[in-house]
Formats: structure tokens, C-alpha cells, sequence
């Protein structure tokens, strides 16, 4: 506990702090005060527990000085030192909260026990403020539970609201998932975890999830702007309804809940969910879905070192398990029992050669280990891509036929001839000398080609935009993308979309 020293003579405040042994009676001396409007000043500044308090000081009457430090919403303790018996002052000084009157000179065994009645008086408070606040929060944890479940709460709940600081213009739930490290120690995971310790946010914890309860429209329109900021690989942000009254926060918290529960279907893009699931789920049919087939196809594909094929099953499987009902467990076994499949299958095939692929053991942790659906189709596809490099070594194709397929099935990544070399295990000017032998032009101007070739595709058979098109064939720079096409077609990607619509 802390005490303020305030008198307007020197050799009175050094006595006073010397007087009693203050750090036996539980209290620290924190501040002097010379003059009443510095007095003022560090109360509310300092907020001490403990001031003693000479009546008459410059600037500013002792009684004036508390009043003013009443008024202003400090609740400390104060003990009055004057040098006049006048019981006027005594009366004045009893209606501003003082706890004891004190004449000069100060008597050593006076003050000591003042000073201990005042702080038994303090600890008593603060039991009893623990005790209260403990009430409350219970409380306040009980209506919340009830808000969100949707129980019809009691008459007289509006003071109840008011009294637990619950009552509110506007209301929204939130369920953010586990946060990351890394997106912690992001602007937007620091403004986010500072808006939720906010007194306009309620914590409220469901089956081990953090539900948290917006109140008012500003938090409201401060979470939609951090929201809105999040991007890939942040956070998943689960987001009910905004709604405008209690009673129907329950209606944000399903929500908020649905989507909370299929978290693990949604897209990696897909980082903040508002309201509802945006399409209706279909009933789980697993004869529709026809598991064999993909494991058939997969494996066929994956013989064919067909990278393109097995992306283009991988993506139709994916889409089909995001619009099923489904529980995740079940996703994760589906996609076990696929990898184990065709892993059993292409090592009987060449049983006879050292083909590496991972055990079943580290397939079922890998898989089993990843929290979304999109984490574990990126992993197969990094999978079937090492396998097919393994068959490549065991049927040795040709390094260019190699590089072709490779270049075929990622013209529109940020290729370049250093990472292809790294790749095939191969130095990049070796490589290139190989390429432009086999392929009768260099990689840059081949690679060009292939983006130009998928370009024209896109411009006759779409309705993208160009700066889309140059984008999706791996043409970042639009400028860039209309010179190479220019070079390549001998017209502009306008020109070209004309001419092969029949338009002049």
C-alpha cells in the first residue's frame, strides 16, 4: 500500500516520514506534496491509499484538495493534520471521507495506530471487493452462458445487464481458432488480441473454445476493419450475425458455431467466415464419390507420370469433400486409406526396384497431424509429384522430356532455371547447355512458349480479364506478359481474343 505525504512545511514532511516505521505498517511512502494543487495533482496521478493531509496549505485548502480528489473518483484513505482544534474543520473534514483528525504536533504512537486502523480497514475492503467481484463474475459467466444458449433471461434483466456491463446498442461472436506465433507478432495479431481484452469484449469459454462476445457498435466496426486486413495464413476467424439486441446474440453464436465446426473444409484463402456456411452442405454419399475410381485413376496417373491428371482428380475430390456433411476424422481416414492404396499398389508394381515412399506409419502422422483439408491435399500432391520423379529415375526418360512435363505442370509458378537445376539435381549452366540441345531453343524462350500456348487458351475459351490471364499463365508484370505475346503471336492479347471470336 502506498501513502502521500502532503504539508506545506519541509522539516514537517521529513518528520512524518521518518516518525513511524511505515514499512512495518504495510505501507510505502510514494510522493510528497509542498502545496494543495500539487497535492491534487499526484492523488490522481499516483492514486495512494494513504494521504495525510495538512489543512492548511498554499494554493489550495486540504479540504478543497479533497473534495476535489473525491470528485474526481479517488476512493483512498485520508488522514487529517491540522494545527487548529476548531471543530468546524473536524465536521468539514468528516464529510469529505477522512478517516482520522490529527492534531500538530503529530504524537508518534497516535499516528501509528491511526495508520494501523486504516490499513486493517483497507484489507478488509479489499477481501470484501474480492468477494463481491467474485459474485459478479459468476454471475456475469452464468448470463453469459444463457445469452449464448439462448435461455430467456429473468424479468429485471435489464438492470442485470447494466449492473454486469453487458448491456449494448450492437453485439457480435466471434470464434477465432488457436492463434499461430507468427500471425501473433502481426500488426493485426496484436491489434486483435488487444481488442479482445477490451471491457467491450466478454471472454466466455465453451467446451474448451474461446467464444468471445462483442458489445457495441465501435468494437463492432474496429473488428471488421483488423478482420478485414487478415490474409492467408493468419487466422481463421469464424463470424456470426450482427445482431441488435440480447436475445438475439444466440443467433450470432450458431453462426459463429457452424462455422466454427467445418473450419477444417474451408480454403486456405478463406480466412475470415461471416454469418453462415456459404453453401448448403449435401447429405455423405459415399457410392457418389466413388472412392475406388480415384484410387484407380490416381494410380493409373501416377504410372503415366500424369502430374496434370492427378492435380486435376486431386482438386475434384477436394471440392466434393468441402460440400458434403462430413466430420474431419472421417476426411482424414478417406484420404489415409487413398495414399495407402496406391502406395501398396505402385511398390508391387516395382517391387523389384528401390522406390522410396513413405511407410504407412509416417503417411497417417503427416496426414493425420494437419488441422485443414487444404494442408493435406497441398501434402498428397508434393507426395505423388516425389514418386513420379522416382519412376522417372527407374524408367529413365529423358532429362528434357523430364523438364517438359515438369515445366508443363508449373509454367504459371515463378520457374527459373536455378530451381529446375535444383530439382533435377543438375548445375544450372549444365542444365541449360542439355535444354536448349534438346529442346531447340533456350528454357526462357520454351517456358515462353508454353504460357503463350495456356494464354491463348484462356483468351478464346474465357472471359477473364487480361491482367487475370497474364497472372494465372505466371506473367506478374501485364507489360512484360503483352511484349512476350506480341513476340510470340505477332499481335496483342486483345487482337488475338478478337480475331478468334470472329471479331474485327
Amino acid at each position: 500500500m502506498q501513502v502521500l505525504i502532503a504539508d506545506d512545511e519541509p522539516d514537517v514532511r521529513e518528520g512524518l516520514k521518518r516518525i513511524i516505521d511505515w514499512k512495518a505498517l504495510g505501507f510505502e511512502v510514494c510522493g510528497e506534496a509542498a502545496n494543495g494543487d500539487q497535492c491534487l495533482q499526484k492523488i490522481l496521478c499516483l492514486k495512494p491509499d494513504l494521504v495525510l493531509l495538512d489543512i492548511r496549505m498554499p494554493k489550495m485548502h486540504g479540504l478543497e484538495c479533497a473534495r476535489a480528489a473525491r470528485s474526481k473518483g479517488w476512493n483512498g484513505k485520508i488522514i487529517i493534520l491540522s494545527g487548529y482544534s476548531d471543530f468546524q474543520y473536524a465536521q468539514s473534514a468528516i464529510r469529505c471521507g477522512v478517516e482520522t483528525y490529527l492534531l500538530k504536533p503529530i504524537d508518534e504512537d497516535e499516528l501509528t495506530n491511526a495508520v494501523a486502523k486504516i490499513r486493517e480497514k483497507i484489507k478488509k475492503e479489499q477481501h470484501e471487493s474480492q468477494e463481491r467481484n467474485l459474485v459478479l463474475e459468476k454471475a456475469r459467466n452464468t448470463v453469459l452462458c444463457d445469452i449464448l444458449s439462448g435461455k430467456t433471461l429473468p424479468a429485471g434483466s435489464d438492470e442485470t445487464m447494466r449492473t454486469l456491463e453487458l448491456k449494448a446498442d450492437r453485439y457480435l461472436v466471434v470464434i477465432p481458432e488457436k492463434k499461430s506465433r507468427d500471425f501473433m507478432e502481426s500488426r493485426q495479431g496484436r491489434e486483435l488480441e488487444k481488442l479482445f481484452r477490451t471491457q467491450s469484449a466478454e471472454t466466455i469459454p465453451v467446451d474448451k473454445t474461446d467464444v468471445f462476445l462483442l458489445k457495441g457498435s465501435k468494437i463492432i466496426r474496429k473488428f471488421n476493419q483488423i478482420a478485414d486486413s487478415v490474409r492467408e495464413g493468419g487466422i481463421f476467424l469464424s463470424v456470426g450475425r450482427e445482431v441488435d439486441s440480447v436475445d438475439k446474440v444466440s443467433l450470432s453464436y450458431c453462426d459463429a458455431a457452424k462455422i466454427d465446426s467445418r473450419k477444417f473444409f474451408f480454403e486456405k484463402r478463406q480466412t475470415v467466415v461471416r454469418e453462415k456456411i456459404p453453401e448448403l452442405l449435401k447429405p455423405f454419399d459415399l457410392n457418389k464419390i466413388k472412392l475406388h475410381n480415384y484410387v484407380e485413376k490416381l494410380y493409373i496417373s501416377t504410372l503415366a507420370c500424369n502430374f496434370k491428371s492427378i492435380c486435376g482428380l486431386l482438386d475434384e475430390l477436394y471440392d466434393k469433400l468441402t460440400h458434403v456433411e462430413i466430420s474431419p476424422d472421417y476426411a482424414i481416414n478417406m484420404v489415409i486409406t487413398i495414399c495407402v492404396q496406391i502406395k501398396n499398389y505402385i511398390l508391387e508394381n516395382y517391387k523389384q526396384e528401390n522406390l522410396k515412399y513413405k511407410d504407412d506409419t509416417e503417411l497417417i502422422s503427416i496426414i493425420s497431424s494437419k488441422t485443414r483439408l487444404y494442408e493435406i491435399f497441398d501434402f498428397m500432391k508434393e507426395n505423388f509429384h516425389d514418386i513420379i520423379k522416382s519412376i522417372f529415375r527407374i524408367e529413365n526418360h529423358s532429362l528434357v522430356d523430364r523438364v517438359k512435363i515438369y515445366i508443363e505442370d508449373n509454367y504459371f509458378k515463378n520457374v527459373k532455371i536455378e530451381s529446375l537445376a535444383q530439382t533435377f539435381g543438375y548445375n544450372s549452366a549444365y542444365l541449360g547447355k542439355i535444354l536448349k540441345s534438346g529442346l531447340g531453343e533456350s528454357f526462357h524462350s520454351y517456358l515462353d512458349r508454353v504460357r503463350i500456348q495456356h494464354a491463348r487458351e484462356l483468351l478464346s475459351g474465357t472471359n477473364l480479364k487480361v491482367y487475370e490471364i497474364s497472372q494465372r499463365v505466371g506473367y506478374e508484370n501485364i507489360d512484360y506478359f503483352y511484349i512476350k505475346f506480341h513476340k510470340v503471336e505477332g499481335k496483342s492479347p486483345l487482337e488475338y481474343r478478337k480475331s478468334v471470336q470472329g471479331k474485327v
